[in-house]
């Protein structure tokens, strides 16, 4: 196993990812004619030199039936997945060029001369047979027409399955169940084994955390107006963090790195550019491009010269050490590598300076109204073994032991309570989810389609809860805590 989840790793810090939810589900437009004939041409053309028996047997062992097709779709679906996937990084949004493909295909083929094409095949049929098993996990059961076709779990593909469903019968994976003259498609006992073995090597691998931080940042990039419509729910989002500015007591003329900027919420409205003045300087920093380039516009409206906008993220820090007085977090570090985040913030922060961080709390759910809403989430929960549903957020206690782990002395700390109004309920659910990224964990267990048709749910059900509930009694009292801590 330690092997296999080297091997996926290796895969990710190649900057190459097998996410069909950002790179089709059904929408050419994504990769039109011309792109998809190239990156076909292409892995056409090397499955062709490459792929050959000697080369499979040496990756799947010689007793495994003949696949020619499964190296040319391996590099297809890797290149444009990971196509779609530098346009948001380059422009923040999902239209792809001949450029992003031609560098997308330029990362697969560096990973391929390094690792070979044998790795490429096999961390690819890892993750799809992840998809695979996933869905038949949890529909229990498929039509074989509708497996073979990927309606529910792989609606991307441009291709049957049928060579899966009998690789997956011959390793004795996969079972046919006959009812009423019509073939289901259900794991075997072999199966479910094999489906946590996969669900363990992606997991300790990182894949499947990095799957949901792409969503978020697809997300983020789509979401033109992301942090004015929080702060519509949450009347006190922008005074609040203006007192976090003034909390931590920041000087004019100082060095200053804010990490997970967004659009400039706590930038211009919040006022921290207004607070290091003309004389200091502020770089801001986020994975989002989408976001970024709102955020350019407001810098510009604003005449602010002492601001720099940068793309990156905070696990990966493009500074030297030691450059900054302080570096700022808001409302961000949940969905960071909180660790590996506060060790780069570390590295980069001068001695005698400091981290100023505002982190979403834990929220109770315990009112009626949240209860009755969030039903099919708080079931799908129990379902995964789970008490509540698991988020990214953390408690005071586990934000404040992460900081001095990470080698910070904490000078000081505050809750807030912010009142969230559940008064709009498809954009609140929109947020919710798939910004803020709140029961990520558990829709991450859900096949696509289920999960779309469990968020969609969630949003009908909020109307029937704001017909059913008054405004006030739909309100929630979300804690957020400021921590400002020391490199000693």
């Amino acid at each position: 196993m330690e092997a296999t989840i080297e091997k996926v790793k290796q895969f990710i810090g190649g900057g190459l990812l097998v996410s069909p939810w950002l790179a089709g589900v059904g929408d050419k437009s994504r990769i039109d004619d011309e792109i998809f004939h190239y990156l076909d041409q292409e892995a056409r053309s090397i499955a062709e030199k490459e792929w050959t028996t000697a080369q499979q047997d040496a990756t799947f062992g010689p007793g495994f039936p003949r696949m020619d097709r499964i190296a040319r779709t391996a590099i297809y679906e890797t290149a444009a997945s990971t196509t779609v996937w530098i346009a948001h990084e380059e422009s923040g949004s999902d239209q792809t060029t001949m450029a992003y493909a031609k560098l997308a295909m330029q990362r697969l083929l560096t990973y391929k001369t390094q690792y070979g094409i044998g790795t490429l095949v096999e961390v690819y049929a890892i993750a799809t047979r992840y998809e695979n098993y996933q869905a038949l996990h949890y529909y229990k059961e498929m039509p074989e027409r509708v497996f073979i076709q990927g309606t529910l779990h792989r609606p991307w593909i441009e291709y049957s399955l049928q060579d899966e469903v009998s690789l997956g019968l011959l390793a004795g994976n996969l079972t046919i169940i006959r009812k009423h003259d019509q073939r289901f498609i259900a794991l075997s006992p072999k199966g479910e084994l094999f489906f946590a073995w996969l669900q363990n090597v992606l997991g300790q691998a990182g894949y499947l955390k990095n799957r949901i931080h792409h969503l978020h940042i697809s997300r983020f990039n789509s979401a033109i107006i992301f942090e004015q419509t929080i702060a519509k729910f949450v009347p006190g989002w922008i005074e609040h963090r203006q007192q976090f500015v003034d909390w931590l007591d920041l000087m004019p003329g100082m060095k200053v790195l804010e990490i997970g900027s967004g659009d400039g919420l706590l930038t211009i409205e919040g006022g921290l550019a207004e607070r290091i003045g003309s004389q200091g300087s502020l770089v801001c920093l986020d994975p989002s491009k989408g976001m970024l380039a709102r955020l350019a516009r407001k810098v510009e409206t604003n005449a602010l010269s002492q601001v720099k906008i940068l793309q990156g993220r905070a696990e990966n820090i493009p500074f030297a050490d030691h450059t900054f007085d302080a570096v700022i977090a808001s409302s961000v570090l949940h969905l960071t590598d909180t660790e590996a985040a506060l060790k780069e913030i570390h590295r980069v922060v001068k001695p005698g300076g400091f981290v100023g961080a505002f982190n979403l709390l834990p929220f109770g759910m315990d009112e009626p109204f949240f209860i009755e809403w969030m039903k099919p989430i708080m079931d799908l929960a129990k379902d995964n073994q789970q008490q509540s549903p698991r988020t990214f957020l953390i408690d005071q206690k586990a934000n404040l032991d992460a900081f001095i782990k990470s080698g910070w002395h904490v000078e000081k700390s505050q809750e807030i309570d912010e009142r969230t109004l559940y008064w709009w309920p498809r954009e609140i659910v929109d947020v919710l989810i798939r910004g803020l990224g709140w029961a990520q964990e558990e829709l991450a267990t859900l096949p696509w389609a289920a999960r779309e048709e469990l968020i969609t749910l969630l949003q009908d059900r909020g109307e029937m809860i704001c017909r059913k509930y008054p405004q006030e009694d739909r309100i929630l009292v979300s804690p957020m805590i400021m921590i400002k801590a020391t490199k000693v």
